[in-house]
């Protein structure tokens, strides 16, 4: 409701970006769990897994700050951070005593341990919000890449 609200409201003189400022924000947010999730996957050893999890954690941070700054750069971070979330997320599974944080397993789920969880209604339902979230944060940023710049070159 409110990419829409977003999309159909007149911008309010110089501030036609009001869905992308959320965005940037919470994809800052989005980036603090994986950077403190890397610290004690490398710490343990957990080279692959915390490099991963370090670099999606760079790549949120880059696409929040592109996205706040208006640099085009940074919606493409966004869909390069949201892949490689996607892609990891047969291996990710709650850190112990720390469930807002990560750790990537070294043997992904089963194939029966996928499928179930995938036609499980909580995993449903948050795959939905998931798939419409990022199909309309895209479409925003189409109608507004005319008012986003490419990163000032120093």
């Amino acid at each position: 409701m409110a990419i829409w609200i977003s999309q159909k409201a007149k911008p309010l003189g110089n501030l036609p970006y009001r869905w992308g400022v959320y965005v940037g924000m919470i994809t800052a947010w989005m980036a603090m769990p994986l950077f403190i999730s890397s610290v004690p996957a490398l710490a343990g050893g957990h080279l692959l897994g915390g490099s991963v999890l370090f670099i999606n954690g760079m790549l949120a941070a880059v696409a929040s700050l592109g996205i706040l700054q208006r640099w085009k750069f940074g919606v493409v971070s966004l869909g390069l951070a949201y892949a490689v979330l996607i892609s990891i997320a047969p291996y990710l599974a709650p850190m112990p005593n720390w469930p807002s944080l990560f750790v990537i397993s070294s043997q992904p789920s089963s194939a029966t341990e996928l499928a179930r969880q995938a036609i499980s209604f909580p995993w449903v339902i948050s795959f939905g919000f998931m798939a419409v979230y990022l199909a309309s944060t895209f479409v925003y940023f189409k109608n507004r890449w005319e008012w986003m710049q490419p990163a000032k070159s120093s």
